[in-house]
């Protein structure tokens, strides 16, 4: 019995000495606050100065970076589009594209060009958020 007092005495004080903050007390974090909700107010501050913008600018990307997990930026591999499944028009013509922007992360679109012209000419990329559609299953899957 005597042991168990000795072990309970010292979880007692470890747990004491594991504290950072006094008891009750709790940090000074916007997260353990109220949530956030569209009936909320939210003022905007302008800045006053076009280097106060480019400032508060510079934060927002930093912040909008960290929060993604794109800080610090990751190695981008070498662009190396796949261009596949064309489709045939009277006037134009429609290719699947695909890329890997970073490591895991594929783009994926449409690309509309016009037929039986040469030179600059424009194009239309219609970027396409269902990967899947765009897949290219072979020849013999429809």
């Amino acid at each position: 019995m005597r042991s168990l007092m000795l072990v309970l005495v010292l979880i007692g004080s470890a747990q004491d000495s594991s504290r950072v903050l006094p008891e009750g007390k709790v940090p000074a974090d916007a997260r353990l606050g109220p949530l956030k909700d569209y009936d909320g107010y939210f003022p905007f501050d302008v800045p006053a100065t076009k280097q106060d913008w480019e400032t508060r600018a510079n934060e927002l990307r930093l912040q909008v970076r960290v929060a993604t997990g794109l800080w610090p930026m990751p190695d981008r591999p070498k662009i190396q589009a796949q261009i596949f499944g064309r489709v045939d028009r009277p006037d134009f013509t429609v290719d699947k594209v695909a890329f890997e922007s970073f490591p895991g992360h594929f783009v994926t679109g449409l690309l509309f060009r016009p037929k039986g012209k040469s030179g600059l000419l424009p194009a239309v990329l219609s970027p396409h958020g269902h990967e899947g559609r765009l897949w290219d299953y072979g020849k013999n899957v429809r």
